[in-house]
């Protein structure tokens, strides 16, 4: 507890206050020069001569001491709650009038510069050197055909040609019997021939059944039979390369029993290389090739004419 001084020659000391023996408790620190105004706290005012004093016996303030060492820093505060969304601003536009406009009010903002004027032209600048050539481009596409020209003048008359023209003809004049073919219309026995009379280097004949195709070209080809009286048929064959003989179209001919003797005839282009046959395409009885009519007297039982035309 405080104590009140009431006499001269006392000096104490509280935790906040000083104490003079002349006068009562000071109601403020002695750190606080400012006391009340002499006329209302006369007893109470203290006359500062503390250097002077013979009571005053509490030190003088010394020199200030060093700063203290910065205490920890506190540990970091709970996070605050998220604030409320604000409202939606408004986006400006670009008004019919081409100002800026923030909701329906037009800024008289222009939202587009004005066009400068034109720059300047600049200086011509040096010739490049010559680039490397480049690859060739991807071939383009086919062009419409053009119109017809006009017909030219008639030319001058060339000088005469020079076609070779080539033929063979071979007959039969023995007697030969013929198998009916293995299925109708198909190729059957070939008839054989004995004799032949050759025309030039396009045709040969070279065994009793095979006349040989030398030059390729157009042919035209006549054949005839003198049989026994049955039903019956005949087609040339023509093998171009060895690999199988083909019917020859408009070659293929036939006859009633009562018709001994008839013909066929056919025109056709054929490759060089390769051989032509006449062939029974029948399935009747065996078939015999005459070479005799009554009396004995010989007849040509088969024949075949073959031209090259072209």
């Amino acid at each position: 507890m405080e104590k009140k001084l009431t006499s001269e020659g006392d000096v104490k000391q509280s935790s906040s206050q000083r104490y003079c023996a002349k006068f009562e408790k000071l109601p403020f620190p002695m750190s606080a020069f400012n006391p009340p105004q002499k006329d209302e706290y006369e007893k109470r005012i203290c006359c500062k001569k503390c250097r002077e004093c013979p009571f005053f016996c509490w030190p003088m303030p010394g020199t200030p001491g060093r700063d203290g060492k910065d205490g920890e820093d506190g540990r970091d505060g709970v996070d605050g709650q998220d604030g409320a969304d604000g409202q939606h601003g408004i986006t400006p536009h670009i008004g019919d009038n081409d100002n800026w406009w923030i909701d329906d009010v037009d800024t008289g903002i222009p939202a587009r510069g004005v066009n400068g004027q034109d720059g300047r032209d600049g200086v011509d600048g040096q010739h490049g050197r010559d680039g490397t050539d480049g690859a060739d481009g991807q071939p383009g596409r086919d062009g419409a055909d053009g119109r017809d020209g006009i017909d030219g003048q008639k030319g001058e008359k060339g000088d005469p040609g020079t076609f070779n023209s080539s033929s063979i003809f071979i007959w039969k004049t023995s007697q030969q019997t013929l198998a009916p073919a293995p299925l109708a219309g198909a190729q059957g026995d070939a008839v054989e021939f004995t004799d032949f009379d050759n025309y030039g280097t396009a045709l040969s004949f070279t065994n009793s059944t095979n006349i040989n195709i030398l030059e390729a070209g157009r042919y035209s080809i006549r054949w005839e039979v003198y049989k026994t009286g049955y039903d019956s048929a005949f087609s040339l064959y023509f093998d171009a390369d060895g690999t199988g003989a083909v019917m020859l179209s408009g070659g293929n001919y036939g006859a009633l029993s009562h018709d001994e003797k008839y013909s066929g005839q056919t025109i056709a282009n054929l490759a060089e290389g390769g051989v032509l046959t006449l062939n029974r395409i029948d399935t009747l009885y065996p078939l015999k090739i005459l070479n005799q009519i009554s009396d004995e007297i010989p007849a040509i039982g088969a024949s075949i004419t073959v031209i090259k035309i072209a």
